[in-house]
């Protein structure tokens, strides 16, 4: 890092910006997501006077607080916002308040509160029950797995991928337990009275909780990469290779321990074969079971994806979703789709099988 982009001298920044316990070298492996920008940021630091870029940083301090102080300095704001992007409503004061315990590491707690209040309790067990039965389905299906290309190797791999997935269902159960969460929270200083120094104190104690990570082994089991549970939606992780079906998305029209089981099946269960198909769709398909890039398929597994996923394209891109553009519809592009719609389609598969043999069990 230091030899490819020297305008920065990198071990002080950090150790300075990141003041952790963890030790770091001059030979430690760093990932670059991004490496034109580090380019372009080389080139503007260098031909910048020193005080454009001192204001700038002030400004992105400034501005990032800017909704959190007077109503006079959020006025200002909205101003400059109609200018930028035409906006002309201003935020609700409630939304704020809002998104301070929504977008915070408040999150944890305001879940917390959530589960024992508004969750129903055997929904988890519920859900469990079916996500084992999709599962089953999901290895027989690898088990017979057939393709003309696809070897006993690769074939062996996705079981195993399948067997390592790990799944997050509802809430870990630290979120009912007081003396767990008030531990969590003891560095955490509230401010009664004044909104702008709560908010301080709550990013440094976010920044910290995420760096202080660094250097740690990963928890591929843990809760804590998820802070919160009250999201109306589900997720699969490829780094993890996890499954993440928070409370939020544990209920009606999803999921209700009101509703027939066929009824739960075909809809949350729908959803979470979709989650754990994304494990092998055009972009899961890359990593191991242990969330490495991996290519686990060969030259003639490779060759058997496309050809299959190629279908999946064509038949996207023949379809038109009328009424959304001017002459004639939007059409859909398999390409950019391509990924959701394999999930999709597994989703609604595994489920349907996986009904069939919970009903006839």
């Amino acid at each position: 890092l230091q030899q490819k982009y020297p305008y920065l001298q990198w071990m002080d920044f950090l150790s300075k910006l990141f003041k952790l316990d963890c030790q770091m070298y001059n030979d430690d492996p760093v990932l670059v997501t991004d490496p034109r920008y580090f380019d372009e940021l080389g080139k503007i630091l260098k031909t910048t006077d020193k005080r454009i870029i001192a204001n700038l940083m002030f400004w992105k301090g400034a501005w990032n607080i800017l909704s959190y102080l007077t109503t006079e300095m959020r006025r200002r704001m909205d101003e400059y916002m109609f200018v930028i992007t035409g906006t002309t409503e201003s935020r609700p004061r409630w939304q704020t308040c809002i998104s301070v315990l929504t977008g915070s590491s408040l999150e944890p707690a305001l879940s917390a509160m959530y589960v024992r209040n508004l969750f129903d309790k055997h929904s988890k067990g519920n859900v469990m029950v079916i996500t084992a039965a999709i599962r089953r389905e999901m290895e027989k299906l690898l088990s017979t797995w057939s393709w003309p290309g696809i070897s006993k190797q690769t074939r062996n791999a996705g079981i195993k991928k399948l067997k390592a997935m790990v799944e997050f269902v509802a809430y870990p159960e630290e979120f009912l337990d007081n003396r767990v969460l008030n531990k969590a929270y003891v560095k955490v200083k509230i401010f009664g009275k004044t909104l702008l120094n709560s908010i301080i104190e709550l990013r440094k104690f976010s920044f910290f909780k995420s760096y202080g990570k660094l250097g740690q082994a990963v928890n591929r089991t843990g809760w804590e990469n998820f802070d919160s549970v009250i999201a109306v939606n589900a997720f699969y992780s490829p780094l993890r290779n996890s499954i993440y079906l928070p409370a939020g998305i544990l209920r009606s029209p999803f999921y209700s321990s009101e509703l027939p089981w066929y009824m739960n099946f075909g809809g949350i269960g729908s959803i979470i074969g979709h989650e754990i198909t994304h494990g092998f769709d055009n972009r899961g398909r890359h990593f191991n079971a242990i969330g490495k890039l991996e290519d686990w398929w060969g030259n003639s597994g490779k060759v058997a994806y496309e050809k299959r996923m190629q279908c999946v394209i064509d038949e996207a891109n023949n379809y038109t979703v009328k009424g959304l553009k001017k002459g004639g519809g939007l059409r859909l592009k398999g390409l950019q789709t391509a990924g959701e719609n394999i999930a999709d389609m597994g989703g609604v598969k595994l489920a349907s099988m996986a009904y069939d043999s919970w009903a006839r069990n």
